[in-house]
């Protein structure tokens, strides 16, 4: 199921401070707790996972940043009956992903504020698993976003499924807030700290390097090259979790070649929300 970037009364709660490692840029709470709790969809007993939808085609709550789930909401018309927050990946076909989970919590009756601690990635759907028939929903017949895709029973952490069904008239009384994080590299490393271009005689030495670095998150960012403490050139790179390897064989974005000689490399990266991590640095030498 494509997510259509549509948020359930989205609010931009900060930019705070400048971005500084491991310190959030900015949070944003997805979703809304206003309305009367006066209904429910599952029965007593059955677990289900509710997704908060648009129309019954597109999740509703979608992370627009990689970062920390830091909290959720839930107005409840009752006591009694445990909630807790589920996060899913959409796949092809109108599938889901089940990522993970926070701990289940007793609701209690009226606006229940749950602190909590879930890693995101940009694009992750947000559901709520409950195990009761707790009055957790508000009737909004007509309204395009009160609409509950839902599992029953709950899809299981690392299950992939389609929902069960679609309900067209009860929006699921649920907010959350999103904290941005600071992206961290976690590997920056060279194959060769000195090598040569393809025209050297030097056989010896290999040709080029190739540039390893490890990220956490989803970031945008540079090689900045550097010879004797000033910038002569960047390579731009975008990249996806996980560990990636970059072949340099010394021409830069510009088109120019580096010569021979002895420099330093800086890598920078920065996230969707403009969180910065801490540079990391290299430096090589090219001989002819």
């Amino acid at each position: 199921m494509r997510a259509l970037g549509v948020m359930l009364a989205m609010l931009v709660l900060g930019p705070a401070a400048a971005s500084a490692p491991g310190r959030a840029m900015f949070a944003v709470t997805l979703g809304n707790t206003d309305g009367t709790a006066d209904g429910n969809i599952c029965a007593a007993g059955i677990t289900c996972t509710y997704i908060p939808s648009v129309a019954g085609i597109a999740p509703a709550l979608v992370a627009p940043f990689s970062g920390t789930v830091t909290g959720f909401s839930v107005r409840s018309g009752s006591a009694g009956g445990t909630v807790a927050l589920h996060v899913l990946r959409g796949g092809e076909g109108g599938t889901f992903l089940s990522v993970k989970t926070s701990p289940h919590i007793h609701l209690a009756l009226g606006l229940n504020t749950f602190k909590i601690l879930v890693p995101v990635q940009k694009g992750d759907v947000i559901g709520l698993d409950n195990d009761s028939s707790a009055l957790i929903f508000a009737h909004a017949s007509g309204d395009p976003l009160g609409v509950t895709s839902y599992f029953q029973p709950a899809l299981q952490v690392g299950q992939t499924d389609q929902p069960g069904d679609v309900v067209i008239d009860q929006r699921l009384l649920l907010s959350t807030t999103i904290e941005s994080t600071n992206p961290i590299i976690s590997t920056f490393r060279q194959s060769a700290s000195t090598w040569r271009e393809s025209a050297s005689v030097r056989r010896h030495v290999p040709v080029g390097t190739a540039f390893t670095f490890q990220v956490d998150q989803a970031v945008t960012g540079s090689l900045q090259f550097m010879r004797a403490g000033r910038g002569i050139g960047t390579l731009a790179l975008t990249a996806t979790p996980g560990r990636h390897t970059l072949r340099f064989t010394g021409q830069l974005s510009t088109g120019r070649t580096l010569k021979p000689g002895r420099y330093s490399v800086r890598l920078s990266v920065q996230n969707d929300a403009g969180d910065k991590a801490v540079p990391r640095a290299l430096s090589f030498r090219v001989v002819g």
